[in-house]
């Protein structure tokens, strides 16, 4: 891939050890309390919270689909900083935290979410914005899409610099069970959480957890997207 891989790996284990644990507790309002909104600054501890929380959920042996990891995270950092957070599916059903039907029930949201999201959800206006891959950050996402341009695979953007762009990601396999629902009695199909690595000199990849690698251009196939983090504060 061009640069020294053991500086690349260097750069990777620096993003964070300091995961916080699972959203949890009992808000009286909605899910939880929301006493906060999304600004400049909000954003950028969530920027920095992202991969930290991610890590820790790889390192715990957790297992997520793609789109699921990156809504953990997001719902995770919202709930424990008591954010608004309104997610909107592409046949525009709401799924509003402030919501009193949760009734203080974090995790029935965050089960209800994670249930009825796939990648091309997190593709509506309402929930993320388009970005150049040049503008994109911790905490962002890479959504790979098909020829139509409809999303079926989401990456947590960890970092990047010059050379490459650090992401991790979960999967899914029937294998783990039969449900989308994380709490479901059948089991959650999640997989394992990997790391992996973009090259933006030449756009090829590198899965680094299975050592499996695109070829030159794969980058072409993905998405820049982030959060519509001001579009959550509208309730």
């Amino acid at each position: 891939m061009g640069e020294d891989y053991s500086r690349a790996l260097a750069q990777l284990a620096s993003y964070g050890r300091l995961g916080v644990g699972n959203a949890g507790g009992n808000g009286t309002e909605g899910s939880w309390n929301i006493t906060n909104q999304w600004d400049d600054n909000m954003i950028a501890r969530y920027r920095e919270f992202a991969p930290r929380q991610a890590e820790m959920y790889k390192e715990s042996g957790k297992k997520f689909t793609c789109e699921d990891l990156a809504l953990q995270v997001l719902i995770d950092f919202a709930s424990q900083n008591e954010l608004p957070l309104k997610l909107t599916t592409i046949g525009g059903t709401v799924f509003d935290a402030s919501d009193s039907k949760w009734n203080g029930d974090i995790m029935s949201f965050r089960d209800a979410v994670l249930s009825n999201f796939a990648t091309k959800d997190l593709q509506v206006k309402d929930n993320t914005i388009g970005l150049s891959l040049d503008y994109l950050q911790s905490g962002d996402l890479m959504i790979q899409v098909n020829e139509n341009g409809r999303g079926h695979h989401t990456q947590l953007i960890m970092g990047k610099n010059e050379n490459y762009i650090f992401i991790i990601q979960g999967d899914a396999s029937r294998k783990n069970g039969l449900s989308k629902n994380p709490s479901s009695f059948f089991g959650y199909i999640g997989g394992n959480v990997t790391f992996g690595m973009f090259s933006i000199i030449d756009g090829s990849y590198l899965n680094i957890s299975y050592l499996t690698q695109k070829p030159s251009g794969f980058i072409n196939e993905f998405q820049g997207r982030s959060w519509n983090y001001f579009n959550f504060n509208k309730r």
